[in-house]
């Protein structure tokens, strides 16, 4: 028998297949036939109609569509970790330069692992490079481990071509002249290639990369631009034309801080959106990570073309970045996902307590205001709205003819030691699901992840090589400069302060007092 034709009965007490279907589907199965889901119906229906199919009987769980994290780094060990404390984003850049490499084959097995045991089975790789100076070969080996792994995912192509000191060039030399020497050498190499070059290299790689992957059942390649100051209309008017031509996607860091705000609302005062939509980026493959400090006017925009806002609730607060206007843009209409950023409260990775997060942060105090998302437009956020962002039309809902990626948590665990009746299972799931919850997770009808055992990962190998790994690199020798930099960085921004933007036309959804969300 072909893989194509192998199938599965997956049986559950309860099935979740959309946020349409909160009360589950008592006692069903589902099944399975190569990668896809082919029928949905009571236990009592495939008895004696699918020979030579696997039973599989997973128990008292839920079983619902797998989850999907739309904006991560591939990061399994954390930035607290590594021994980087969280700070205001500015100065957090500068201090990365103390984290310490780890082979990205390891890095994204080990986030793999705890995807695939938390329930997550498609994710989007944002750009990442590790400063080795090969950046296509980093690029190929988190492609491999993600393929390895068997997760769904996007990786992204970055790119950067200025705002390599400070986010506006225009203020690097004063900048500059003002530092303590040791601190001014450090930025000596900061314009170094992260990223494969300019526009032309940058549009070669992705090309290379795509050529290589297409086709591919469960990989594809897009773009990842650094953030909207970090690269030129040159750079952004290329991959425009690149990603139409093949129908990639572009994700970008956009408005995550108050400062990149402000720098970007001087470079473009049209408004961020209203100047992607002139190079040809505002539509359904485009979407947007932090996406903090939008006005009304690019909420309006991504409303109207597709474009996608994704929430990073925990590290847009340990960043100090605050918390985004999510219900305004819920309310707006404008489509959104969640992702970890590899930063979750408590270095947990837990994405169902991002989704709750996000949830708990779109409430608004005043009585008057319209509710937030509810638990079934927050699931839709964590299953389909992530997946849209990927082209992918046919993942996040159990439904016949979808892939077949599916994930089950223990329903004793949702229920606890008791739980009216009154109480949806879509409810639970939001409300009180946890990673730790889950039990079994599928990716394209293959078994990635059961009651503690990976299929393809060898998990203790994996964390033996990174604490080995780990503990034989070595930090920059003389701290210093690097810690009065970052404090520079700092004060730069604090005495240009944004907060001068709320004079005058451009307003933040995220500081206008007359906004209800």
């Amino acid at each position: 028998m072909s893989s194509a034709d192998t199938a599965k009965i997956i049986m559950a007490a309860v099935v979740l297949p959309d946020a349409e279907t909160p009360g589950g589907l008592t006692d069903h199965a589902v099944l399975v036939r190569g990668d896809r889901i082919e029928r949905i119906a009571p236990r009592a229906a495939f008895l004696g109609h699918a020979r030579g199919a696997e039973v599989v009987d997973l128990g008292d769980v839920v079983l619902m569509p797998g989850l999907v994290n739309a904006h991560q780094h591939g990061r399994a060990v954390s930035t607290l970790q590594l021994g980087q404390a969280d700070d205001r984003l500015e100065p957090y850049l500068v201090t990365s330069r103390l984290r310490r490499l780890l082979d990205p084959r390891i890095n994204v097995g080990l986030v793999c692992a705890r995807f695939l045991a938390g329930g997550v089975t498609t994710t989007v790789q944002t750009n990442t490079p590790l400063g080795s100076g090969d950046y296509e070969g980093e690029l190929r080996a988190m492609i491999e481990a993600y393929d390895q792994a068997g997760l769904r995912a996007g990786i992204a192509v970055g790119c950067m071509d200025r705002g390599h000191v400070l986010y506006d060039d225009g203020e690097t030399p004063g900048f500059v002249a003002s530092l303590p020497p040791s601190a001014a050498r450090l930025t000596d190499g900061a314009a170094k290639q992260l990223y494969a070059g300019g526009a032309t290299e940058t549009v070669a790689l992705a090309d290379r990369l795509r050529r290589a992957f297409e086709g591919h059942d469960r990989l594809q390649i897009g773009y990842g631009p650094a953030g909207p100051q970090w690269a030129s209309d040159e750079m952004l008017g290329a991959i425009a034309k690149h990603a139409d031509r093949h129908g990639l996607f572009v994700h970008f860091h956009g408005m995550e801080s108050l400062a990149q705000a402000a720098v970007t609302a001087k470079l473009y005062p049209e408004g961020f959106l209203a100047h992607l939509r002139t190079l040809g980026l505002a539509n359904s493959r485009t979407s947007v990570g932090h996406a903090v400090w939008m006005t009304e006017a690019d909420a309006v925009i991504a409303a109207q073309t597709g474009v996608t806002f994704v929430r990073n609730p925990s590290s847009n607060l340990r960043l100090y970045n605050g918390a985004a206007p999510f219900g305004e843009y819920f309310r707006l209409g404008v489509p959104l996902a969640i992702g970890t950023d590899n930063l979750c409260l408590g270095d947990s990775e837990d994405f169902l307590a991002e989704v709750r997060l996000a949830g708990a942060l779109a409430a608004s105090p005043l009585l008057d205001a319209p509710p937030g998302p509810a638990s079934a437009d927050l699931f839709a956020m964590a299953t389909v709205g992530g997946a849209r962002m990927l082209g992918l039309r046919d993942v996040g809902r159990i439904t016949p003819g979808w892939r077949a990626d599916m994930t089950a948590i223990s329903a004793a665990s949702l229920r606890g030691v008791w739980t009216s009746d009154r109480v949806s299972v879509l409810d639970l799931v939001i409300q009180r699901g946890q990673a730790s919850d889950v039990r079994w997770t599928m990716v394209g009808g293959r078994v990635l992840y059961d009651r503690g055992e990976f299929t393809t990962l060898d998990l203790h190998a994996l964390e033996t090589q990174a604490r080995e790994a780990l503990h034989r690199s070595s930090v920059t020798a003389d701290l210093g400069p690097v810690f009065e930099l970052a404090g520079a960085t700092a004060a730069h921004y604090r005495d240009h302060s944004p907060l001068a933007l709320l004079q005058g036309h451009w307003r933040p959804l995220a500081l206008d007092p007359t906004r209800r969300f």
